[in-house]
């Protein structure tokens, strides 16, 4: 599968169009999972990952394994763009990823997802789940920040 390929089944539309941006915030954000929310954020770091990273460690991991080394290098790549910005080393990104990658690994073990969560208050779940991933990621920001 080419890049192209790969934007347009993640998109739903190819790589520049202006709805891009558009559709892959509405469907990373309205995932049911982490999973799926990682399969749609940033498709086009995620396909070099997926091809170049993940592919070849899944061959001689277990897939949970090489899901959780994927997610490190990712922190790391993160981590050093800000290392290389800021002129001190920081592994937040790593850390972070980590924790993502194995969250990623225990959710899709115990076959978790939050489109089945309780309705709160009439709140449909897509948009409860919206916000709750909004939320999060205003945490992340803020811890970054300090």
């Amino acid at each position: 599968m080419t890049l192209g390929d790969y934007v347009k089944k993640r998109n739903g539309v190819p790589i520049g169009h202006p709805k891009s941006l558009g559709n892959n915030l509405y469907r990373s954000f309205g995932a049911k999972n982490f999973t799926t929310f990682w399969t749609f954020w940033n498709p086009i770091f995620g396909y070099y990952l997926g091809s170049k990273i993940f592919k070849p460690l899944k061959k001689v991991l277990p897939i949970g394994i090489a899901l959780i080394l994927t997610f490190i290098f990712c922190g790391l790549i993160h981590d050093l763009v800000t290392t290389l910005i800021r002129g001190k080393i920081s592994l937040f990104f790593t850390i972070w990823f980590f924790i993502m990658g194995t969250t990623i690994t225990i959710s899709k073990k115990l076959s978790y997802d939050l489109s089945t969560a309780l309705d709160f208050e009439g709140t449909s779940k897509r948009v409860y789940h919206h916000h709750l991933f909004k939320h999060y990621l205003r945490l992340l920001l803020k811890m970054r920040c300090h």
